[in-house]
């Protein structure tokens, strides 16, 4: 357990931490209005390309107009202007986000409380016991700290933990049990 100074030290600690981030933010900003200028403008010469290629005394320049393929830089930028947004979105957020994975009784829980100064009142670990399958999110606050815990059956745990990774990372068939996961 942790002394007010060193709660306050750890406040400071990610207030510091997620105040390096607005720079990020502010230079995504920029990146991004740019490239959907740059798209517009992209999006008006593939208009005026459209139209010359239909001139019938231009059939060099036709010909050159018709090698150039705005549709797949347009593509490409949409892709890229909607990473940059996901990127704005994690860099924007207040939070500070830890993920620890590992075998039970390998520590997971112990260096959650080492980090953030917290029990097991707030981080439950159970010796010889597991929580597994349970999702812990932990938030700074200044005052009376709480904690939310989500507990899945194995359906749950399929639909909502392991379907939603095998959706972001485009994996196919989505496990039907732990098993077969």
């Amino acid at each position: 357990m942790y002394t007010n100074q060193q709660r306050t030290n750890i406040a400071s600690r990610l207030t510091e931490i997620l105040d390096k981030r607005k720079p990020f933010i502010e230079r995504l900003t920029s990146v991004e209005n740019h490239l959907k200028t740059l798209y517009s403008t992209l999006l008006e010469l593939e208009k005026h390309r459209q139209k010359l290629i239909k001139l019938p005394d231009n059939a060099e320049i036709a010909g050159n107009l018709q090698q150039i393929n705005f549709p797949g830089l347009l593509k490409r930028l949409e892709f890229q202007t909607n990473k940059l947004a996901q990127l704005h979105k994690r860099f924007d957020r207040g939070t500070l986000n830890i993920g620890v994975v590992g075998l039970m009784g390998q520590g997971k829980s112990t260096l959650l409380k080492s980090l953030s100064g917290l029990s097991d009142d707030e981080i439950p670990a159970r010796e010889g016991g597991a929580c597994t399958a349970v999702r812990s999110t932990v938030y700074h606050q200044n005052q009376p700290t709480y904690a939310r815990v989500t507990f899945h059956d194995e359906d749950s745990f399929l639909k909502e933990v392991i379907g939603s990774y095998y959706e972001e990372l485009g994996l196919v068939p989505k496990p039907k049990s732990l098993d077969e996961f």
